[in-house]
């Protein structure tokens, strides 16, 4: 029997719980971005529009890392303090079907 693969290629029982639950901040940061584009947010708006305004650590930690990991693989660019998804992320939407 083979694993099911995921889009990153890897098999899904192989992924922790907490970088299912990494993927999923970065996927909720990235398509925000994408959905309002071509408008630019803050790191804190971002967060205050996908935490809904909470208070709780772990859930703001969540959406600080997501974003951080996003300008790390190339996918969002921070000018300043204004993010924007990439050119590369804009254009994958696009294609998407």
């Amino acid at each position: 029997m083979q694993d099911k693969r995921t889009d990153d290629g890897l098999a899904a029982e192989t992924r922790s719980p907490a970088e299912l639950d990494d993927n999923m901040h970065q996927e909720a940061v990235l398509g925000h971005l994408l959905y309002l584009y071509p408008a630019q947010l803050t790191k804190e708006e971002v967060i205050r529009e996908l935490s809904v305004a909470s208070e709780d650590f772990g859930t703001l930690d969540a959406y600080e890392r997501a974003i951080r990991d996003l300008i790390a693989t190339g996918l969002v660019h921070q000018h300043g303090k204004f993010l924007t998804p990439s050119r590369a992320a804009v254009r994958g939407e696009e294609i998407r079907v």
